[in-house]
């Protein structure tokens, strides 16, 4: 027999050492590789819902250039020659438009305390 044809035992030794390391390094990369493609794959559908739900939400809103020429019904008041009241007429609401400065402070603090607790503490949006 030729040298050649037989395996040297020192030569296959020195070749088998760097395999399992290295395979080590290659399976810890694959596993490293789908866990952050599975949490990228998470975080997108999440957004991708989130994004959709938003959509959908928002899709069923009225639209607010309406409110820019709103005009309440307000209550009419008949009244006599002399100025006695006859009559209230009212349509769908028994209301009458008076100006923000004849509104009491305490009310405008009330409603805002209701509507918004952190009304003056933040700059317009409070989402929780």
């Amino acid at each position: 027999m030729s040298t050649n044809a037989l395996p040297n035992k020192q030569t296959k030794k020195s070749n088998s050492e760097p395999a399992p390391v290295f395979e080590f390094v290659q399976s810890v990369s694959k596993v490293t590789a789908g866990t952050v493609l599975g949490i990228t794959m998470l975080t997108s559908s999440l957004v991708a819902g989130g994004l959709v739900g938003l959509a959908i939400s928002f899709r069923n809103l009225p639209d607010v250039r309406v409110l820019k020429n709103y005009t309440p019904s307000e209550t009419t008041h008949i009244y006599d020659i002399k100025g006695r009241p006859l009559a209230s007429l009212h349509d769908e609401a028994n209301r009458e438009v008076i100006p923000l400065n004849q509104i009491s402070p305490d009310l405008k603090r009330a409603v805002l305390a209701i509507e918004d607790s952190n009304f003056y503490n933040h700059q317009g949006l409070y989402p929780i």
